[in-house]
C-alpha cells in the first residue's frame, strides 16, 4: 500500500478533476459539504479557510493505493480512507473531505481532498506530511494483512538492478562524455544523477529507475557500475569536476591511453 500526501493551494480544478476519472470515479464518501462540483466544493472549503488567512497551503491532495493482493468493495475502501486520516490526526467531526476512488487503471486508488482548516478555524500539521502519510499506509496494510510497499519494492529490486545493470552496459560507450552517457541511460528510463561532495566534485552516482521510483547507488549494483568503471570504459569525464580519487584514475587511464597510442605509432613505423 502506498499513500502520497501534500498540503497545496486547492482548485476547483483539483476537485472536478477526482470526481471524473474519465467519468468512471465513484464517490465513496465525503463530510462538512454538499456540493456537486469542484466550483461549488472549494467555495465551501474557502468559507471555513477564510478563518484562517494566513494559512497559504490550507488544502490536503492525499492519494492511497492499496495492493492489488485482492480487491475491496467500495465501503472497505472508504473505511481505509477514514482510517488513513484518522492516522494523519485529522479531527473528523471538524473537517471537510471529499473521498473518490479511481478505477480506470490495474490499480484502484483513493482520491481525498480536505481541508486543512477545520471548522473553528484551526491548521492541520503539515509537518513531514508526505512520510506521515506513508507511514500510515504501511500501518494498514499490516492491519489488513497485505504487503507494505517496502516488500512489494523488495520484490522488485532484483529486477529493476537487472533493468539498470543492463542499460549502464549498453551506454557506457568509449568516447561518449557523461553527458551523453547520462542521456542514453535517460533514453532507456533510467536517471542518473551524479553525486557530488562538499567541495563540488564528483565522486560516484546514483541511478533511479523511473518506472518504479527506486534510487539506488552505483555500488549497489556492483563493483563495475560506478564512476570509476566509467572511465575504465573510456567515457569521457573531464568536463565534470572530479574527486582527487576518480581525478587519479581519470589521469591513469588517459596515461594508458598515450601509451597504447604511441605504441601502437610504433609498430606502424617498424620501430
Amino acid at each position: 500500500m502506498v499513500s502520497k500526501a501534500k498540503a497545496v493551494k486547492g482548485s476547483a480544478q483539483a476537485i472536478n478533476y477526482i470526481l471524473d476519472d474519465k467519468g468512471q470515479a465513484q464517490e465513496l464518501g465525503r463530510n462538512l459539504v454538499s456540493g456537486e462540483n469542484g466550483e461549488e466544493i472549494l467555495a465551501e472549503m474557502r468559507e471555513i479557510q477564510e478563518m484562517n488567512a494566513r494559512c497559504e497551503n490550507n488544502t490536503y491532495s492525499i492519494v492511497l493505493s492499496p495492493s492489488n493482493e485482492r480487491e475491496f468493495t467500495n465501503r472497505e475502501l472508504y473505511e481505509i480512507g477514514l482510517k488513513h486520516l484518522q492516522n494523519l490526526n485529522f479531527d473528523l467531526n471538524k473537517t471537510q473531505f471529499l473521498m473518490t476512488v479511481h478505477k480506470s487503471t490495474d490499480q484502484p486508488h483513493i482520491h481525498i481532498i480536505a481541508n486543512r482548516i477545520d471548522i473553528e478555524g484551526k491548521a492541520h500539521n503539515d509537518n513531514f506530511i508526505g512520510k506521515r502519510a506513508q507511514e500510515s499506509a504501511e500501518r494498514i496494510a499490516k492491519s489488513l494483512g497485505l504487503k507494505t510497499a517496502r516488500e512489494i519494492q523488495a520484490e522488485r529490486t532484483p529486477d529493476i538492478k537487472t533493468q539498470i545493470r543492463q542499460a549502464y552496459e549498453q551506454s557506457a560507450k568509449r568516447g561518449y562524455t557523461f553527458e551523453e552517457f547520462s542521456k542514453a541511460m535517460n533514453s532507456k528510463d533510467i536517471e542518473v544523477n551524479p553525486t557530488i561532495n562538499s567541495r563540488g566534485e564528483m565522486q560516484g552516482m546514483r541511478f533511479v529507475h523511473k518506472a518504479s521510483g527506486t534510487d539506488l547507488k552505483a555500488s549497489e549494483l556492483g563493483k563495475a557500475f560506478g564512476a570509476r568503471n566509467l572511465i575504465d570504459r573510456g567515457v569521457n569525464l573531464t568536463k565534470m569536476p572530479l574527486s582527487a580519487n576518480l581525478t587519479e584514475i581519470a589521469r591513469k587511464a588517459g596515461k594508458i591511453v598515450v601509451q597504447t597510442i604511441d605504441r601502437g605509432r610504433g609498430m606502424s613505423m617498424g620501430i
